[in-house]
């Protein structure tokens, strides 16, 4: 018997057991089958620490350990080859803006001018990260990248902004005042979306 239905029977006492007879250990062995293997995963390690779920070494899913940690497999890809992804990412600087712009600005032309905003629009958990649109040749490669960075929990939205530069902005003539009077910061002028 597993160490699940053992642990049952024991927890019922030799009564129980010898009124059902000799049907209760299958029976038993059929019912704590889907536990056991949360039991394993569960359980702790017995020469570290830790549980089977948490621990690269030992997990069965590898790719969802992956994704905890920002680093996505496609499905299918081999436990073993997962682990190996897993051990050569370096997520000490995981999530942090740096690294999330660094990431981006590697799928950009030009410049590379990146804008990252935490907590967007007042909300806890939302980023925004805004390219243009001269500097990104393929945004779905440019979203891969900042959501191989993002930490989990974190919303993240890529804009890809038609924009405006200061020279662009200045060229129009208008002074500094001119422009605040119309109540768009520089910030808000500089991620005009659309044609």
């Amino acid at each position: 018997m597993s160490l699940t239905a053992d642990r049952v029977t024991a927890a019922l006492g030799p009564g129980i057991v010898e009124l059902a007879g000799e049907v209760f250990p299958p029976w038993l062995e059929a019912l704590v089958a889907e536990l056991e293997a949360a039991r394993y995963l569960l359980e702790p390690l017995p020469d570290r620490p830790g549980t089977p779920l948490s621990d690269l070494e030992s997990t069965p899913y590898p790719g969802w350990f992956g994704q905890v940690v920002g680093v996505h497999t496609p499905a299918g890809t081999p436990a073993e080859q997962t682990r190996a992804a897993l051990r050569a990412r370096k997520t000490s600087t995981r999530g942090r803006p740096a690294a999330i712009i660094a990431a981006v600005k590697a799928t950009l032309t030009g410049p590379s001018q990146v804008l990252l905003m935490e907590r967007y629009d007042g909300r806890a958990y939302q980023v925004r990260v805004v390219t243009y649109t001269a500097q990104t040749p393929d945004p779905a490669a440019t979203l891969r990248a900042a959501l191989s960075e993002k930490p989990v929990g974190i919303v993240l939205t890529l804009v890809v902004a038609n924009g405006q530069s200061y020279a662009a902005t200045t060229a129009e003539g208008k002074t500094y005042a001119q422009h605040t009077a119309t109540g768009r910061s520089y910030a808000q002028r500089s991620m005009v979306t659309g044609a």
